[in-house]
C-alpha cells in the first residue's frame, strides 16, 4: 500500500516537470528537482526514426553523379547587424549575397542561448526537435552513447557518401571520438591536423577550416575509377568565447561600425572580427562546391548566439535565434520559389529535410542536363 501511494505520488507530482530547469527547480526544490529530473534520466523514452528522410532523398541514385555535400556549424553565429544597426552591413557582405541564390535562408530557433552547442548539433544531425529528447536534451550526447541514433551522416552514407567530420578541437570533447562513428561517421578530423599558425585570436579560423574543405574535396578518395562523393560536417571554433580575452583595434573599430564604437562593446568589435571570417569561409566554400565536377550543396547554420553581457547591457540582447541558408550551385526557377518562403523562422531539427530537398534538385537537375546534351 505505501508503494502505490508513493508511485500514485509520483506520477501526480512528475506532471509538475516541465523541463525548464528554472521552473522546475523552484517548483519542486533541489531534492525533488534532483529526484525528478534522475527518474526521468533513467525511464523516459527516446525512440529513433530509421531513415526518415528516404522519400527526400534520390531513389537509385549513381553515386559517382551526386554533388558533394558540407554542412557548417558556425560557432556563435547570428546576424549581429539586425540587432545593433551600429555595425556596418559589409560585414556580412558574401553572406548576403549567398543568401540572394540559396534553396532556402533565413532566422533559425536552436535550442542553445550563448552555450550548450551539442544541442543543435544533435538536433540537426537527428533532425529531432529537442522536445522530442524529453530530459535527455540537455545533455543528449551522453543520451546517444547508451541509445544509437539514425543520422544526416548515416542517410548519405547509404546513398554512398564517404562521410567526414572537421572540428579543430580534441575530438575527446563531448565524447564525439566515441560517439561519432556511430553516429555515421567514418572519419574524425580533429585539432591535430591543424598547426598554431592556424589560430586567429584562442582558436584554429574559419579561413584555415575552409582550406581543410577545400584540400579535401580537391583529393576526394576514388574506388574503381568512379568519384566517390562526400559529405562533410564542419563545426567552427573561430568565433568561441570569452570574446574578452582578446583586444578590438581602432582599426577594428573603423572597419566595422558605421560611426564611433559605443561605449562598452569591445566585445561586440571582437565578435564582428571573427564574424567577417565566417563571412569569407562562406564564400571559399560556395566557391570551391562551384569547381566540383559534379557541383555541391552547401548547408551553413549558427549553434546560438554569443555570450557579450556588457554588449547585452548596453544595446540589449538578442532574441536568441542565428541564421541559416541551404545552398546549391545550380539555380532554378523552382529553387528560388521555395526560397521565396524562407522569411519565417525554421527550427535546426528543420534543416536535414532543406539540406536533402536541395541536394535532390541538385541531382536531378544534373540528369536533366545530362539528358538534354545526348
Amino acid at each position: 500500500m505505501g508503494v502505490a501511494v508513493t508511485v500514485w505520488g509520483y506520477k501526480v507530482r512528475v506532471r509538475r516537470v516541465l523541463l525548464q530547469p528554472e521552473h522546475d527547480y523552484c517548483a519542486l526544490g533541489q531534492i525533488g528537482f534532483l529526484w525528478h529530473y534522475g527518474i526521468l534520466h533513467y525511464t523516459q523514452p527516446n525512440p529513433v526514426e530509421e531513415n526518415q528522410w528516404r522519400e527526400l532523398l534520390p531513389q537509385d541514385a549513381a553515386a559517382e553523379k551526386l554533388p558533394d555535400v558540407v554542412v557548417v556549424q558556425s560557432e556563435s553565429f547570428f546576424d549581429a547587424r539586425a540587432e545593433y544597426p551600429v555595425l556596418k552591413p559589409s560585414i556580412l557582405a558574401e553572406f548576403d549575397q549567398i543568401c540572394a541564390h540559396s534553396f532556402s535562408w533565413g532566422a533559425l530557433t536552436v535550442p542553445a542561448w550563448g552555450a550548450n552547442t551539442i544541442r543543435t548539433e544533435s538536433a540537426f544531425l537527428t533532425g529531432k526537435p529537442a522536445h522530442v529528447l524529453g530530459v535527455h536534451q540537455f545533455s543528449p550526447y551522453r543520451h546517444f552513447m547508451k541509445q544509437p541514433q539514425y543520422t544526416v551522416a548515416h542517410a548519405l552514407k547509404a546513398l554512398g557518401y564517404r562521410t567526414v567530420c572537421i572540428h579543430p578541437y580534441p575530438a575527446s570533447f563531448y565524447l564525439r571520438d566515441k560517439l561519432y562513428p556511430r553516429m555515421g561517421f567514418d572519419e574524425f578530423i580533429d585539432i591535430q591536423s591543424f598547426t598554431e599558425a592556424d589560430k586567429v585570436g584562442q582558436y584554429v579560423g574559419d579561413v584555415a577550416l575552409a582550406g581543410k574543405v577545400k584540400s579535401m574535396l580537391s583529393e576526394r578518395s576514388h574506388d574503381s575509377g568512379t568519384s566517390t562523393p562526400v559529405f562533410v560536417f564542419v563545426i567552427t571554433m573561430e568565433n568561441h568565447g570569452p570574446l574578452h580575452l582578446e583586444k578590438a583595434s581602432q582599426a577594428d573599430q573603423v572597419a566595422f561600425y558605421e560611426g564611433e564604437q559605443p561605449f562598452g562593446c569591445d566585445d561586440l568589435t571582437v565578435y564582428a572580427r571573427h564574424l567577417r571570417n565566417a563571412d569569407t569561409m562562406a564564400a571559399m566554400l560556395t566557391e570551391c562546391l562551384n569547381d566540383q565536377p559534379n557541383g555541391g550543396v552547401l548547408g551553413w547554420y549558427g549553434d546560438h548566439v554569443p555570450i557579450m553581457a556588457k554588449v547585452y547591457q548596453t544595446l540589449g540582447a538578442p532574441k536568441g535565434e542565428t541564421r541559416y541558408f541551404i545552398w546549391n550551385d545550380h539555380p532554378t526557377d523552382g529553387i528560388k520559389e521555395a526560397s521565396s518562403t524562407s522569411a519565417s523562422s525554421k527550427d535546426i531539427s528543420e534543416l536535414p529535410t532543406l539540406l536533402f530537398q536541395a541536394l535532390s534538385v541538385r541531382y536531378k537537375t544534373r540528369l536533366v542536363a545530362e539528358q538534354e546534351s545526348v
